[in-house]
């Protein structure tokens, strides 16, 4: 709870001092409930490729191994270290960085952590989500609905004049604040072959907002022609 003593001069009019004193107030009360959330922004919008034709939405409860690549912190600084050991004219050449250097150069920030952790949580139980040694990115599982809320976005099966499939979404959009803090969420518009063959998108019964088990991934959207 917060309390306010405010000291105005005398000769303020009460009608501006209600105001300034309110204004205080309200300022207080944001900053209690939490950080400010931002509206939904476009991050990415690509034309589908050439060869590939949407067929149909994709099932609401496909499951969707989703993978977000979060902002390195100090990548130029590993850029130039990398250059260093690599330049014969170098003090440094020869040398070698260990993966835990490398890791400490491109971790994310504490902020850029806790700004995507803020809005993960109201999506997906952070508990079943797989980080990189660096924590620059996260994977984890659910069902085409939660992730089509998640990310503002519709999927779609789209067939490859090869005959595979892929369930892809090529527009999607995240929280105008998170757009610094995230570079990349797959698959979204990233049109690869998919190999081998596949003839069907095959839904899993689990409800939309349900976390997805690994096992799950292994059963569903697609099938090998028989």
């Amino acid at each position: 709870m917060f309390h306010f003593q405010a000291s105005l001069p005398h000769n303020i009019p009460v009608s501006t001092a209600n105001m300034k004193l309110s204004g205080i107030i309200t300022l207080a009360s944001i900053t209690a409930a939490g950080p400010l959330r931002s509206a939904y922004l476009t991050k990415e919008d690509h034309p589908v490729p050439a060869g590939f034709t949407r067929e149909s939405d994709a099932p609401a409860s496909h499951p969707i191994r989703l993978s977000i690549g979060l902002k390195q912190s100090r990548f130029d600084e590993l850029e130039r270290q990398l250059y260093e050991i690599s330049d014969p004219d170098s003090p440094r050449y020869g040398q070698y960085m260990t993966s835990a250097e490398v890791n400490d150069l491109v971790k994310p920030t504490n902020d850029t952590l806790a700004q995507v952790h803020g809005w993960l949580r109201e999506h997906v139980d952070l508990s079943t989500a797989e980080y990189s040694p660096a924590n620059d990115s996260l994977k984890f599982t659910l069902p085409v609905a939660a992730v089509e809320t998640m990310l503002a976005t519709k999927y779609g099966v789209y067939r490859h004049e090869d005959g595979s499939k892929l369930v892809q979404a090529p527009k999607w959009a995240i929280p105008q604040h998170l757009h610094e803090h995230i570079t990349t969420v797959q698959p979204t518009t990233f049109f690869s072959h998919a190999t081998p063959q596949m003839d069907k998108v095959r839904p899993v019964n689990n409800g939309p907002g349900r976390a997805v088990s690994p096992e799950d991934v292994g059963k569903s959207a697609v099938e090998k022609v028989s």
